[in-house]
C-alpha cells in the first residue's frame, strides 16, 4: 500500500483558531479485495451516511464483513470510522421470508442506498465504488442494492448515474425486503472515504467522464457552488453568511451555481466539464470534480468542526491530478452553525487568484 501526505499536493490556509492538523493526514493506494457466496440472504435495514449497517448475510447467518460501509485508514471491519458498526441479527421471520423468495441467478453487491439529499456523495463514492469487479457488466450478472427508507426520486438518480456507467436498467435490482440470492458476488468498496483510493475507482470515474466527451471550452469557467437558497441544510454544513461569500467570489469573477437547480444530473455534469477552477463549502457539491477533467483548480472552505471532511475530496484530487486549496475558516456558536471571517478569506482569495494568472 503506497502512502502520500495530502500536504504534498493540497495547500493548506489556516484562517481559524481551531488547528485541524490536517497536514498529518495521507492517502493510501490500495487493491480491493472480492468475495463470492452462494444462498446469502439480503435484509434491508435502514441505512444513513451517519452510519455502517450490516444487509448481508452468508448461508450460516453469519454477517459478511466486506459488504459494510467503511471509513478511515485500517480498513478494518468492526468499526465505522470511530462508531460501532450496527449489527442486527436476523431474525427468524427474515429467514423463512428469504427463503421463501429466493431468486436464482448471478448477483453483484452494490451496496444501501441513501436519500439524496444527505447523501448524494456517497453514491458516487460508496455506491458505484464496488462496480470495479469485471462481472459487473456482464449480461449474466445483476447488481442488487437495498433501499429502506428512500424515495422514487433517489432512486432514478442512482439509475442514472449506473446507467452512465454502461449497467442497463433491466440488471438493476432494488429490494426494500428479504431475499436469499443463489450466487453473490461481494466486491470491497475501491474507495475508502478519509483516507483510501485505488486505480478501479479511478476507472469508474474516468467511464462516467468518458459519456460526455469532456473537453475545455474556449472561455474556461470559474464557478462557486452555494447551497445558500436550500431549505434544509445538512448539520455541521450551514455556512450562515454563505450570501456575503457568494458576493466575494463574485468580485473575483465567479458565477454562483445552485447544484440543485440543475434540471437533471446530465445537464449539471455538462455544465461543470467546462469549469476549470470550481470553488463552494465542504461537500457533497464539490464531490462532482470525481466526474470532471484532470487537472482543474479547487478551492475548498472548509469548517474547522469538520476536518475529516476534508480528506473525501483530497482523494479526487490526487487520483485527478487537480490543483487543490483547502482553507480551513471559520467559528462555529453551535453543531451545526459556522460563519467565515470575509475580510481574511478576501486575503487569500486575491493571493489564490494572482497564482493562477
Amino acid at each position: 500500500m503506497l502512502n502520500k501526505k495530502l500536504s504534498d499536493f493540497v495547500k493548506y490556509v489556516e484562517l481559524s483558531d481551531t488547528h485541524c492538523s490536517l497536514k498529518q493526514a495521507s492517502v493510501s493506494y490500495f487493491s480491493p479485495r472480492v468475495e463470492y457466496y452462494n444462498d446469502c440472504i439480503i435484509s434491508p435495514h435502514e441505512s444513513s451516511p451517519r452510519f455502517s449497517c450490516f444487509n448481508v448475510y452468508d448461508r450460516n447467518f453469519q454477517a459478511i464483513e466486506l459488504s459494510l460501509r467503511i471509513a478511515g485508514g485500517d480498513r478494518k471491519y468492526n468499526k465505522f470510522g470511530d462508531r460501532e458498526i450496527l449489527k442486527p441479527d436476523l431474525e427468524l421471520e427474515d429467514i423463512i421470508f428469504a427463503k421463501e423468495n429466493r431468486l436464482k441467478g448471478n448477483y453483484i453487491w452494490g451496496g444501501p442506498l441513501y436519500k439524496i439529499e444527505n447523501g448524494f456523495g456517497h453514491l458516487i463514492t460508496d455506491n458505484i465504488s464496488r462496480l470495479w469487479v469485471k462481472e459487473a457488466f456482464s449480461e449474466d450478472y445483476k447488481i442488487v442494492f437495498t433501499c429502506k427508507g428512500i424515495s422514487e426520486k433517489d432512486k432514478d438518480i442512482a439509475l442514472l448515474y449506473l446507467d452512465m456507467l454502461g449497467v442497463e436498467r433491466k440488471r438493476i435490482l432494488i429490494l426494500s425486503h428479504s431475499v436469499c440470492l443463489e450466487n453473490l458476488i461481494v466486491p470491497e468498496q475501491s474507495i475508502v472515504l478519509r483516507s483510501s483510493i485505488s486505480n478501479e475507482m479511478s476507472d469508474i470515474w474516468g467511464s462516467i467522464k468518458s459519456k460526455y466527451n469532456v473537453r475545455w471550452s474556449l472561455t474556461k469557467k470559474k464557478v462557486y457552488l452555494s447551497r445558500s437558497d436550500l431549505k434544509k441544510q445538512i448539520n455541521n454544513r450551514h455556512l450562515i453568511n454563505e450570501k456575503e461569500v457568494e458576493e466575494l467570489f463574485v468580485k473575483y469573477g465567479f458565477e454562483v451555481v445552485y447544484p440543485h437547480k440543475f434540471t437533471n444530473e446530465q445537464e449539471k455534469l455538462k455544465f461543470l466539464s467546462n469549469v476549470n477552477v470550481i470553488a463552494g463549502a465542504n461537500g457533497s457539491g464539490l464531490l462532482n470534480t470525481a466526474m470532471m477533467p484532470n487537472k482543474i483548480t479547487v478551492i475548498e472552505l472548509l469548517n474547522p468542526k469538520k476536518p475529516n471532511a476534508h480528506q473525501d475530496l483530497s482523494l479526487i484530487s490526487y487520483i485527478n491530478k487537480n490543483k487543490h486549496f483547502t482553507i480551513s475558516c471559520g467559528n462555529y456558536n453551535t453543531q451545526s452553525d459556522w460563519l467565515i471571517n470575509l475580510s481574511k478569506l478576501d486575503d487569500v482569495l486575491k493571493k489564490i487568484i494572482n497564482e493562477l494568472q
